[in-house]
């Protein structure tokens, strides 16, 4: 199939807008374009074509292989190399284009029919290949544009109106691609919905399944990423906490003091194991230290290690079932060997902690990021303040001129996503906003580290709940000798991350709390009634012998019913098609009655045919004279062959 060079055109320009290669698209095109007016053609014969098919493959390679060793790791690098398609394939466009042939041998495109015989020559036309291509890269973008669909839609209306088949009228073909157009965008919206979801059960499922130990030693971050960030609503525990409830509350999980590329290590290699005291499930983490507070956590365990969720200056816990419980400097908790379901109590003073005093490790900053957070101390002025002004300052520097954003893009001039975060686009997630804040902090000489945790906020009843998409990343900076939580990430990114809910956590929440009331039954020292199960199980099965029993009852009247129908319910129409079987007009397998009727030049039966189709397929069926009519006329035409007609329930004589 042939399509006009104009069009292919579009789709370069079209891609080249998507993906931000606008240069790289107009010289496409007017290459393409230059045929037009260009009367000079090559001729090659198909091993010299051969040449360019693999000069496209060089490109290809070559063009992959310097995205991975120049260019920033990221979380969609393999989706991303589906930008530079076009520019691999061009190369054979622009050789069709140009030849004067006007097509592409098969065996440029696959080594395997390469020996085949001159003789045996298979060639495409490489037009629409190419096209849905180009179509295909310009997917691949980390920008939303409303304009995207139509401008897609319209590409492909055009290209799909020049091989229209001509017997439909214009207006008819443009009504059903509108209508295609809209159940398009209609299905494109459910399979996004489908791939969401399934990508978040399989992502929840494979960080459930093979994500080792939790590992207090290292934070990976999607820093520098490209990409929409996916959350996930999964309640992962619940918190209960006397009034007045300390909002926001931050849970930490890890603390981190080196930063090497976009990844937090600690420095401390080992975990010191705590005594186990009695009774089980109490561990003491500072030896004499007042308890000022405390909260109750609610958890279930997928994993028999897991690091424990705990406020800044934990002191004590009850109630956590594991073997073994071990801290490091950084204030992180890991249990191991841990039941399923815990309840456990935690009591904190903020004025205390068994964290580590600051080392020379917590004021490190690396070289490639120090001309931009020089440049943002000498901005607000920073140096020489008191240390509570700094932090006074920092905080509003980053509300008033700072956006939270899922969406990553990492576009800028500068070295390092951190410095084109502080300089340029200025748009984040809290990681952006975490690290940012501990380089600033350590730029003006006071000591900072990167925490983890969760942010816990949401009420459910008079509990809290904390859902996989409350996990949050802040700073921690030591201030009047003791280590304070220090959070510069704008305070709208919890109602942001809720309007990107999916509508059905409602009903996974509901889930959620069945679950949790079985888990609290189960694990309760109160003693176990069993006879509610016994009820339980009694009406469940006694539901479902009804069932079986009353869906054969069913089954077999509708049998009975349908046999009886069968019976009579044979279009007269098929005594014809049985004669005509019988003189050796064999019907194809799937060929229309009328197309076989006029193909055989038996036309004279579509007046009966058009009586056998209503009888069969319309819903109305048809009227007694009509079915009388069909019967009458079916009789007719047999007789006229020397066939007698069977005699059929309700005719007529």
């Amino acid at each position: 199939m042939n399509i006009p060079f104009p069009l292919l055109s579009a789709a370069l320009l079209f891609w080249g807008w998507r993906v931000d290669h606008p240069l790289s698209a107009v010289v496409m095109a007017l290459l393409l374009e230059g045929s037009r007016f260009i009367s000079w053609r090559w001729h090659p014969a198909d091993r010299e074509l051969y040449r360019v098919s693999d000069l496209g493959a060089l490109i290809l390679v070559g063009l992959v292989l310097y995205s991975q060793i120049t260019g920033e790791r990221t979380l969609n690098s393999v989706l991303n190399e589906m930008q530079i398609f076009p520019l691999a394939f061009f190369p054979l466009m622009l050789a069709q284009a140009y030849t004067g042939r006007g097509d592409y041998p098969l065996s440029g495109l696959f080594y395997a029919m390469r020996a085949q015989s001159p003789n045996e020559r298979l060639a495409i036309r490489l037009d629409y290949p190419f096209f849905s291509i180009c179509l295909l890269s310009a997917t691949v973008s980390a920008e939303p544009s409303l304009w995207y669909y139509p401008a897609s839609a319209l590409l492909i209306a055009i290209a799909l109106w020049l091989q229209r088949p001509r017997r439909y009228s214009p207006s008819l073909w443009v009504l059903l691609m509108l209508l295609v157009a809209l159940l398009t965008e209609q299905t494109q919206n459910g399979i996004l919905f489908i791939n969401q979801t399934l990508g978040e059960i399989l992502s929840e499922w494979a960080a459930q399944s093979f994500q080792g130990e939790p590992d207090p030693y290292q934070q990976n971050t999607v820093i520098g990423s490209i990409g929409r960030i996916k959350l996930r609503e999964r309640i992962l525990f619940r918190v209960d906490q006397p009034a007045p409830w300390t909002v926001p509350l931050y849970l930490r999980e890890g603390s981190y003091d080196r930063l090497l590329g976009n990844t937090w290590h600690s420095s401390s290699a080992t975990l010191r194991t705590l005594q186990i005291s009695e009774p089980v499930g109490h561990w003491q983490l500072l030896d004499n230290a007042p308890e000022k507070a405390t909260l109750t956590i609610h958890q279930h365990f997928t994993k028999t290690a897991a690091l424990i969720p705990s406020p800044q200056g934990a002191v004590r816990i009850e109630g956590l079932p594991a073997l073994t419980l071990g801290v490091n400097p950084y204030g992180v908790i890991k249990a191991s060997d841990l039941a399923d379901f815990a309840s456990y109590r935690i009591f904190y003073n903020k004025e205390n902690s068994f964290d580590a005093p600051p080392s020379a490790t917590d004021k490190i900053i690396p070289v490639r990021e120090r001309p931009a957070l020089a440049k943002i101390v000498a901005q607000l002025q920073l140096a020489g303040l008191p240390e509570h002004q700094v932090l006074e300052l920092l905080y509003r520097f980053f509300n008033d001129n700072f956006r939270y954003s899922l969406i990553l893009t990492n576009k800028g001039n500068t070295d390092t996503p951190i410095s084109r975060f502080l300089l340029e686009n200025r748009v984040g997630h809290c990681e952006y906003f975490a690290t940012a804040s501990v380089l600033l902090l350590r730029e003006v000489g006071i000591p900072a580290r990167y925490v983890v945790g969760y942010s816990v906020q949401e009420k459910e009843g008079t509990r809290r709940i904390v859902r996989a998409r409350h996990a949050h990343a802040w700073a921690s900076a030591y201030l009047d000798g003791v280590w304070q939580d220090v959070d510069n990430t704008p305070s709208t990114w919890a109602t942001i991350d809720e309007e990107n809910a999916p509508y059905w956590s409602a009903l996974t929440d509901l889930w959620s709390r069945m679950w949790f009331a079985i888990d609290q039954y189960k694990h309760s020292n109160e003693p176990q009634a069993t006879w509610p199960w016994i009820l339980l199980a009694a009406v469940l099965s006694g539901i479902m012998i009804w069932r079986i029993f009353r869906g054969t009852s069913i089954q077999k009247k509708s049998t009975a019913i349908d046999l009886a129908q069968q019976s009579n319910s044979q279009s007269p129409f098929s005594e014809i098609e049985a004669h005509l079987t019988r003189q050796g007009w064999d019907r194809g397998i799937g060929e229309p009655l009328g197309v076989w009727l006029r193909r055989i030049g038996h036309s004279e039966l579509f007046s009966l045919l058009a009586l056998h189709y209503r009888d069969r397929y319309d819903p109305l069926g048809l009227s007694p004279d009509e079915k009388q009519c069909l019967v009458d006329g079916v009789a007719a035409w047999l007789n006229s062959k020397g066939v007698a007609a069977h005699k059929r329930p309700g005719a007529a004589g």
